[in-house]
C-alpha cells in the first residue's frame, strides 16, 4: 500500500454523526503560533500561573 493513503484523519461528533475535519492551513498555525509567542514574551518574567504552564507546554 502507498504511504499516500496512510493518512492519520481528525474527527469531530456532530450531533450524533463522526465527521472527518479539514486539516488546518499553514497560515491559520502560523499565525496560531505567533500569538502564542506573544503572550509568552509577554508574560516572560512575571510571576503567572499561565507561564509555568507555558513553560512546561513547550
Amino acid at each position: 500500500m502507498s504511504e499516500a493513503y496512510n493518512v492519520e484523519w481528525k474527527e469531530e461528533l456532530i450531533g450524533d454523526q463522526i465527521v472527518v475535519m479539514s486539516p488546518a492551513a499553514v497560515n491559520h498555525v502560523l499565525i496560531a503560533g505567533n500569538i502564542f509567542n506573544i503572550f509568552k514574551n509577554y508574560l516572560k518574567g512575571k510571576n503567572a500561573f499561565l507561564l509555568w504552564l507555558v513553560h512546561w507546554c513547550i
